[in-house]
């Protein structure tokens, strides 16, 4: 009986453990240059697909799961990604094979960057939970036939 009790408390412990621990978000984290301090770099949090290519140098950046972010650290200015992978959102999906995106971070702020089936968006901020603010919101692409521009500055730009 008293195996059966330290059992139960300790089952109860950890799940109440799990329960009550908070995310702070990207877990992983890909630093480009590590000896590059924050005002030097662009922080971005991204969900998405992987990451397989960085200005042209091959990164194999992994992205655990469709749900997950991960904390990219990158120097500012002109990027290009290639991504690979698939998107789902059912009953949609989107294979990414590797398809180019291109962007200009600036260094010292922090983005975040989300692929929603055919759809890259980027804000300003740590944008992790639910829906961001719109005014948070600066860019989102369509990804299905190369990169449109399809939401700047608070506003539609579909033709």
């Amino acid at each position: 009986m008293k195996k059966f009790t330290v059992l139960a408390v300790i089952i109860v412990l950890f799940f109440t453990s799990c329960a009550s621990t908070e995310s702070s978000g990207s877990a992983i984290v890909f630093d480009f240059n590590d000896s590059l301090s924050g005002e030097q770099v662009a922080i971005i949090h991204y969900r998405g697909v992987d990451i397989v290519e960085y200005n042209g140098m091959n990164v194999g950046w992994k992205v655990p799961s469709s749900n997950a972010f991960v904390e990219l650290r990158i120097p500012g200015g002109d990027t290009a990604f290639v991504f690979n992978g698939v998107m789902a959102q059912h009953p949609y999906y989107t294979t990414y094979e590797n398809v180019p995106f291109k962007f200009k971070f600036e260094n010292g702020k922090v983005y975040t960057m989300r692929i929603s089936v055919m759809d890259v968006s980027i804000w300003n901020g740590k944008q992790l939970g639910g829906v961001p603010p719109n005014n948070a919101h600066l860019v989102t692409y369509n990804m299905s036939k190369g990169q449109a521009l399809i939401w700047q500055d608070g506003k539609s730009v579909r033709n």
